[in-house]
């Protein structure tokens, strides 16, 4: 299913929207764009802060923000509970560079939730073409394969934290399917996905693999437009 977009900046954002006071009129400075996901199973509604910027005040699981536009510079992302506000569950640094397109993942179950970051190359697949990469973020799943149903494996051998670099595939309607890693035990079966052309996008696993499922959300798919 697509994945769920928040995006609820309030006024201070606009200090990484369009620079800090003091910038040159007519001469902006870089920028880099940024998304954020919140992949942690049991983990609670949270904040996101941006340096000292609220990004959003309500990301759940198994959301994410858009891309937002920020100043490309050295920046801290901070997760807080909402009921919480003075004790953040994770939190990383990162370097923005020019043009970039970062997202930062909260991942792993609560109790050892961490950080993660991917850079995505977003450039326009060929004609006819969709690019796809896969990430395997469901913590306590075995290592698995992304594969056609009955058929090929597309991604094989993903344990968790693994991602894929983005690979161009023809755009059509994918039937797919989660398996354990080597095997053909389906591990998730997914619905019928159509992959647009020129479009680009993520699937990750979420979710616990466990009965009854940790956080209690089980083992699934989500899939993320990144343009």
């Amino acid at each position: 299913m697509p994945a769920r977009a928040r995006f609820a900046a309030g006024l201070p954002i606009l200090a990484l929207l369009y620079g800090c006071p003091g910038s040159t009129p007519g001469d902006p400075p870089p920028t880099a764009r940024v998304m954020a996901v919140q992949a942690s199973p049991d983990a609670p509604t949270v904040i996101l802060m941006l340096n000292n910027d609220v990004v959003t005040r309500d990301l759940d699981f198994p959301e994410n923000t858009t891309y937002f536009t920020v100043e490309a510079r050295p920046v801290q992302f901070w997760m807080y509970p909402v009921t919480d506000v003075y004790e953040s569950v994770v939190d990383t640094s990162a370097m923005l560079e020019p043009g970039q397109n970062l997202t930062f993942w909260a991942v792993d179950f609560l109790g050892s939730i961490e950080p993660m970051i991917t850079i995505e190359d977003l450039t326009t697949p060929a004609r006819g073409k969709t690019h796809v990469r896969f990430l395997q973020l469901s913590p306590d799943s075995p290592s698995l394969d992304l594969a056609l149903d009955d058929g090929d494996v597309l991604f094989g051998g993903y344990a968790f934290r693994r991602s894929s670099a983005f690979v161009p595939l023809d755009a059509g309607v994918y039937d797919l399917e989660l398996r354990v890693a080597g095997t053909d035990s389906v591990a998730f079966d997914l619905d019928p996905l159509t992959l647009q052309a020129q479009k680009i996008y993520t699937l990750w696993t979420r979710g616990s693999a466990a009965s009854p499922p940790v956080g209690g959300s089980a083992l699934g798919v989500e899939v993320l437009e990144n343009n």
